[in-house]
């Protein structure tokens, strides 16, 4: 396993060499669940015919050839809730990946522990709702995302008021938007 770097972002790959008859890729990812931390399973598996090596034996990783490019997730299957959408609209922000559905992984997007970190305050900010790290681990989907800041709301239907009004924010002017929050912080429910 090793980190690969872009411009943006890092993110794990792993290299691996499959013997006779071994198994497929999906099979040994499905395996690393088992057996791994999520933020610790890449996001990417590479298989190879064998692994370069150097004169010593150690692994050159120089010559391991480069992953394709992280995928973009399939459509959505069903509409997003309301709360679904602005749990989406941040990780397209943090991942910077245009397409994502609902159940899609944010680990298998290219996301890493500092993305997590970042969509959390990210959600704490739009949402006022304080998750824990472990939660996110856990639910590492959009849907699973939405259905924990519901569970960690701190009074029944917070977290569907706040998506309504993110969801009014977001089509509002610049200007208007201002208005709308100068408003609300002066006491006045315009959101």
């Amino acid at each position: 396993m090793t980190a690969r770097r872009d411009a943006e972002s890092t993110w794990l790959v792993g290299y691996v060499v499959l013997g006779d008859g071994g198994a497929e890729a999906g099979a040994l990812r499905e395996a690393l669940k088992g057996r791994l931390p999520r933020y610790m399973i890449p996001s990417q598996l590479v298989v190879l015919d064998a692994l370069p090596l150097k004169s010593n034996g150690k692994v050159d990783r120089g010559r391991l050839p480069a992953p394709d490019p992280i995928r973009e997730p399939s459509r959505p299957v069903r509409p997003f809730t309301a709360v679904e959408r602005e749990v989406a609209d941040l990780w397209r922000r943090v991942l910077k990946v245009e397409q994502i559905g609902p159940d899609d992984d944010f680990f298998a997007l290219g996301g890493h522990s500092l993305h997590a970190t970042r969509l959390l305050a990210a959600l704490r900010r739009a949402f006022r709702v304080d998750l824990p790290m472990a939660a996110f681990y856990e639910e590492a989907t959009v849907a699973g995302i939405a259905r924990t800041l519901i569970a960690h709301q701190p009074e029944a239907g917070h977290v569907e008021r706040a998506a309504r009004a993110l969801a009014r924010l977001r089509s509002m002017t610049p200007p208007q938007a201002s208005q709308a929050l100068e408003r609300r912080n002066e006491g006045v429910k315009t959101l």
